[in-house]
């Protein structure tokens, strides 16, 4: 699992949340492509931070949410804690 998959993953949970469809937020950040928020979701799509505050524009969270780790699900731990070992806390 790549570190891309976390973004995605709180991206498409934050998306649900408020009801949005990833057409939504494609027009929301002046794209009209709903497949390259569907790759960003599904964790095949590398981005720039630049595009981490548009998403984060998009759906009305604050950045830091779209990289949050304290409630992903359990088989992110892994993923997580390689991070945290190679990164630092």
């Amino acid at each position: 699992m790549k570190p891309e998959a976390i973004l995605g993953w709180n991206l498409k949970r934050i998306r649900q949340e408020k009801n949005l469809t990833q057409q939504e937020i494609a027009l929301r950040m002046g794209t009209a492509d709903q497949k390259y928020i569907s790759f960003i979701e599904n964790g095949a799509q590398n981005i720039t931070s630049r595009t981490a505050f548009r998403l984060a524009a998009a759906v009305g969270v604050n950045p830091r949410e779209l990289f949050d780790t304290d409630n992903l699900p359990p088989e992110y731990q892994a993923l997580v804690d390689e991070l945290k070992e190679k990164y630092g806390s």
